[in-house]
């Protein structure tokens, strides 16, 4: 049997907020290298080290009302805490252990991320809105690296934000008249949870093992692909690998993930022969941290809080993902013997 070593609340699915509807009114989705909103002051902590672990010790002040979804009797860990959100659009959503790049440049931004550094010790919610709203599960981020630039049109701040786990928003926080042109919200941590049966963890390994193995295979098909592609193209631009970009994202969400902590293993005796539950959990978001990945398959991964549900969706999505470069294989293969028989009849 798996217990949790860490409390975390399961939040309701991905059931809009349609109570924020102002984030989307006070500021648009970021683009690529554009930033938008954060909130209100918080508390400062008196330490001058910045990221997760110190955001979690930080005193908020108390929400103004119970949210919704907390269940009673939760421990403090489970209580809402305050955190800027930076609002982007969907098909910019991140996944535990990726990156994201800004270019801080308007004023408001600019007091923002002092604001950030200062009162959230490094810590945003990147706020992924949709037509109704903005989603309740959002990924917590920390601030990776930062530049100052200058004080040019052209200069600012740039940005880097590392995915270091989930939370679920449960109210904005109100700052009247006088509260700046950006949002600070309340929420909860949320990580994977629940035991999991024997029976589901030799399931889950098993769908890990397909996991790595389907990235093997598109690796190698890919591979193939791009040395049947014509010669005038060739060098064209670099083939992805594939693999070697999956292994790098497993090791990116291996160190993000040591943040958020996991079920954890009872001593039964093939325990070491056997994958960690962190590992599990590292691979299952490194399968949809890869530059292929699609944002909607992002996004139902976001919204998993179950590992062996989100290792056979990595799965899945792979699956066809696979189906799709044999495909294009095979009509390459076909295209290229076509091409070699005519120039058997036709030589030059």
């Amino acid at each position: 049997m798996y217990t949790q070593q860490r409390h975390a609340m399961k939040p309701p699915g991905a059931t809009l907020v349609r109570t924020v509807l102002a984030l989307a009114l006070l500021c648009g989705p970021c683009a690529p290298f554009s930033p938008a909103g954060l909130g209100q002051r918080a508390a400062s902590t008196r330490t001058r080290l910045r990221g997760i672990q110190e955001w979690r010790d930080a005193d908020f002040p108390p929400p103004a009302a119970a949210p919704r979804g907390i269940r009673p009797g939760a421990t403090s860990e489970a209580l809402p805490r305050r955190v800027g959100v930076f609002p982007f659009d969907l098909s910019d959503v991140r996944v535990t252990g990726e990156t994201k790049d800004l270019h801080l440049y308007e004023p408001r931004f600019l007091t923002l991320f002092d604001d950030v550094m200062e009162s959230y010790c490094g810590v945003v919610a990147m706020g992924l809105i949709a037509p109704s709203g903005i989603l309740r599960t959002a990924p917590l981020c920390q601030v990776d690296a930062f530049t100052r630039m200058g004080a040019g049109p052209n200069d600012g701040i740039f940005v880097t934000l590392r995915v270091v786990g989930r939370c679920t928003i449960t109210e904005v926080v109100d700052g009247g008249i006088d509260a700046p042109p950006y949002l600070v919200a309340g929420c909860v941590e949320s990580a994977d949870v629940g035991t999991m049966a024997e029976e589901d963890a030799k399931k889950a390994e098993l769908a890990a093992d397909a996991v790595e193995n389907g990235f093997l295979e598109l690796g190698r098909l890919e591979a193939a692909l791009a040395a049947l592609a014509p010669a005038d193209k060739k060098g064209a631009a670099a083939p992805t690998d594939t693999n070697g970009e999956f292994r790098a994202a497993v090791a990116a969400a291996a160190r993000a993930a040591e943040h958020t902590g996991f079920v954890v293993r009872d001593g039964d005796g093939d325990a070491q022969e056997r994958r960690s539950v962190a590992d599990l959990t590292a691979l299952s978001w490194a399968a949809f941290g890869t530059s292929r990945a699609l944002a909607g398959d992002k996004l139902m991964a976001l919204d998993s809080f179950d590992l062996l549900e989100r290792l056979r969706m990595a799965q899945g999505v792979l699956g066809e993902r696979r189906k799709e470069a044999a495909a294009k294989l095979a009509l390459a293969k076909l295209q290229s013997d076509d091409q070699t028989e005519d120039e058997n009849l036709f030589p030059q």
